[in-house]
């Protein structure tokens, strides 16, 4: 048989977009909206704001409607670098949505096939089957509402190409695979999922460092595939620094900073006791989203055979060993490897939910898988194919004495598995059974039939199980596009500069809590998804605000923010001693808000549940107020400006906040240290003032990275914006700059001299600066680079 052309590659590459066009018809196709948790309250927020930013022509470095403002850019998982999120900003939130999951599945599908193709030679079929096991994996079908997750995992198999690549050319290589596998790197850096992106380098690192220490058989040298590593890698970094420069800075600054505990590490783990949920198929109901990673089992058995019968025994070791291990850390601590790692390996302990480690196990045995199908060709020699029979019948019985042993070993710690139901067995012994007799079909049949119906099996069985997924079960796109009553109301109420809110928004109301007859009087209409998402809306969920444009304290994120300082804060918001971090108000607040305090915080409307009745003195009912969640409104709320006459000095974070514990912000203030001439000494000593007779600020110009105040005093004044402190910030008075101070431990002052000024903040982070500017150059050396080998290459030919 002739190998394939390039023609031929091209067809195939180009065909493999039909598979996930297929698994996303319902939404690609027949124009559903993709729902899930994430996707509706973190990622449409994010990127609703990320389009409105650019609409405006605003880089988007900062976003003042959460957390009191907070970075934008730096969070790397908003992706605002990240080129293929542009369609965002072109689209509405739930077409890009199913355009941009549908093109990364390809992108993924096609970096499995390229690597099967030109990393491992592998022949077409092969290379076709591996991509279709891992486009259609159990990983990518849970997180397909997890936008960065997928993104991320998209350039894992395209990295491993370019590592291989690199590694396994004779001579001395070209920098075109450096530079390919740069962009990789630097694709998947900038995609927005930190996690997966270290446990992608993570793996292929240790892939590396095995086949530096057994290389392949004929390789020349023991290091290419570690030099090649740790070049990409440093390329790739040098190329998304524009993004890591200033989400290193965040990191450093958020709670997260110097690792998590391990309870909060292991959160999200595969369970013991579900280990065969995660790793087969369920046709049905599915295991957790973050533990989810199946590949099939007609993939299994390719695996088998890859395992007994390719002849790239190193690179399926490799791989089976690269799947065992993923498979392993996902369990978290129920294995002390995990532990070992989480306390000797740097940045390991950053991260929680060990399941995701799924997208490393599905890489593996999509590779395996393969592998197995490119080794199940038919043969010439009949001794050959007695062999490859021999071989492949012994990687069954292995697997087979590898799940006796799991069996054997699960009664014995008492961990009794997940047991499916009797019409899920019966599908994983026909897929099973059909996988084995088509796998001895291909050995010894002269026609590719075999292998093809083999191919049929695995792509049909992915999609079956996959039919629960996300991305099969969309909803109205009126979701999205509407906006709630409540929204629309508070929007005419708090209209400020540019028709820009000022005062803020803090909802306290859990939408399972929600009155059942409010919330049936507001969504009439619907099944229990739209339902369930309409009552998100009702609630108020604290990052939906942003896309109504209703600024709050509060915010979701559960990665590098909050930072330490609003965590810090926080206490004084939430009745308890030790908040959550990375957890919202309402399940911490319990319905209860500190008119006082909150008032001095700029926040002049609380929606609340109900389920404690009022949530405290100060707030007047909004009774005509529409909406399943009840509102309140505090008419003493201060928008964003105090002036405190009492000011302390306080150089401990944490005696700050607690020299705040019941006082009045808006006449009492904690700075780092001392600020002529409001302060005399440090260490807490504090300067009587007399109250003054008069301070003012009015909002001149209110944008999402600047803010310009008039203010009037009668002497020297702290001037507090309740704005996030972050560095970065710049602040002028009357075009002169003065240093911003860090007050109340987390928000912006500046002192101000007695008369009529005009105050300015902006926001103009180094790290941003410093990260385009090693990035552009990056990106030029790479194209000199190129250009410079490609005219060395035309001049090295022969002229004819």
């Amino acid at each position: 048989m002739k190998p394939p052309t390039r023609l031929a590659d091209a067809l195939f590459l180009l065909g493999l977009a039909a598979y996930p066009a297929f698994l996303l018809r319902k939404t690609l196709l027949e124009g559903g909206a993709m729902l899930g948790y994430d996707l509706f309250n973190y990622f449409f927020p994010a990127k609703t704001f990320f389009a409105a930013s650019l609409a405006r022509g605003t880089v988007p470095l900062w976003n003042p409607s959460v957390f009191f403002g907070a970075p934008f850019l730096a969070n790397v998982q908003m992706a605002a670098l990240y080129p293929p999120d542009l369609l965002f900003a072109l689209l509405d939130f739930p077409r890009a949505v199913a355009i941009s999951q549908w093109l990364h599945l390809w992108i993924a599908g096609a970096g499995m096939y390229a690597l099967a193709r030109w990393g491992w030679h592998l022949g077409s079929l092969g290379a076709v089957t591996g991509a279709v096991v891992f486009t259609g994996s159990g990983f990518f079908a849970a997180h397909m509402g997890h936008l960065n997750q997928v993104h991320a995992g998209t350039w894992l198999p395209w990295e491993a190409l370019c590592l291989w690549r690199l590694a396994a050319v004779g001579g001395r290589p070209g920098p075109g695979w450096l530079v390919a596998g740069g962009i990789a790197v630097a694709l998947q850096l900038t995609a927005g999922h930190t996690q997966e992106v270290y446990y992608s380098l993570f793996a292929l690192g240790l892939l590396a460092l095995g086949f530096a220490l057994f290389p392949p058989a004929g390789a020349s040298r023991r290091l290419p595939h570690l030099l090649a590593f740790v070049a990409v890698c440093l390329n790739g970094a040098l190329l998304a620094a524009a993004q890591l420069l200033p989400t290193v800075e965040l990191t450093r600054l958020s709670y997260r900073q110097g690792g998590i505990p391990m309870d909060e590490a292991v959160a999200y783990a595969v369970d013991r006791t579900g280990l065969v949920e995660t790793v087969l198929p369920t046709f049905g109901s599915r295991a957790d989203q973050e533990v989810t990673g199946y590949v099939g089992v007609a993939a299994l058995v390719l695996a088998a055979a890859a395992l007994g019968a390719s002849p790239a025994r190193r690179t399926a070791f490799a791989l089976l060993c690269l799947s065992v291990l993923a498979v392993t850390l996902a369990l978290g601590v129920y294995t002390p490897l995990y532990d070992y790692l989480y306390r000797l390996v740097p940045l390991f302990s950053s991260f929680r939910a060990p399941g995701r480690w799924v997208l490393v196990s599905s890489f593996a045995l999509a590779g395996l898988a393969a592998l197995g199908s490119d080794a199940l060709r038919w043969h010439a020699a009949p001794l050959v194919r007695e062999r490859q029979a021999a071989r492949f019948s012994f990687g069954l019985v292995a697997a087979g004495a590898g799940i006796a042993l799991f069996c054997w070993r699960s009664n014995a710690v008492h961990a009794i598995q997940w047991l499916p139901h009797a019409r899920v067995t019966v599908l994983w012994m026909l897929a099973g059974g059909g996988a084995v007799a088509l796998s001895l079909a291909g050995l010894f049949s002269p026609w590719a039939w075999p292998r093809l119906v083999l191919l049929g099996v695995v792509a049909l069985e992915l999609a079956y199980a996959g039919h629960e997924a996300e991305y099969n079960r969309p909803g109205d796109p009126a979701l999205y596009s509407d906006a709630p009553a409540i929204a629309r109301t508070l929007q005419d109420a708090l209209a400020g500069v540019d028709g820009k809110p000022q005062a803020r928004v803090l909802s306290l109301a859990v939408e399972e809590r929600l009155d059942p007859e409010r919330l049936a009087r507001s969504v009439p209409a619907g099944d229990g998804d739209f339902k369930r998402y309409a009552s998100m809306r009702e609630a108020l969920k604290p990052d939906l605000g942003v896309v109504y444009g209703l600024p709050t304290i509060d915010g979701y994120d559960g990665g590098l923010l909050p930072t330490r300082d609003y965590a810090r804060f926080k206490s004084l918001l939430v009745p308890r001693e030790l908040p959550v971090p990375h957890l919202t108000l309402p399940p911490q607040a319990a319905g209860r808000a500190d008119a006082r305090l909150l008032g001095a915080l700029g926040v002049r409307y609380v929606l609340t549940d109900g389920r404690n009745g009022a949530p405290g003195e100060g707030w007047a009912p909004r009774d005509a107020a529409p909406g399943a969640a009840w509102l309140y409104e505090n008419v003493v709320a201060i928008p964003r400006v105090l002036f405190p006459d009492r000011v302390f000095s306080e150089l401990d974070p944490d005696a700050a906040i607690r020299l705040l514990y019941g006082a009045d912000l808006s006449e009492v203030g904690v700075v780092e240290g001392p600020v002529d001439p409001i302060i005399a000494a440090p260490g807490g000593a504090v300067r009587p003032n007399t109250p003054s007779a008069l301070h003012s600020a009015t909002v001149v110009d209110f944008r999402d990275n600047a803010l310009e105040l008039r203010t009037e005093v009668d002497r020297p004044s702290l001037l507090v914006v309740t704005e996030s402190y972050y560095p970065g910030w710049r602040a002028s008075v009357d075009g002169r700059s003065v240093p911003v101070t860090r007050v109340d431990g987390l928000f912006r002052g500046v002192v101000i001299p007695t008369g009529t000024h005009q105050v300015r903040f902006w926001f103009d982070p180094l790290s941003v600066k410093l990260g385009a500017a090693v990035s552009g150059v990056a990106f030029l050396a790479n194209a000199v680079a190129l250009i410079l080998w490609r005219r060395h290459v035309l001049r090295a030919r022969p002229s004819r």
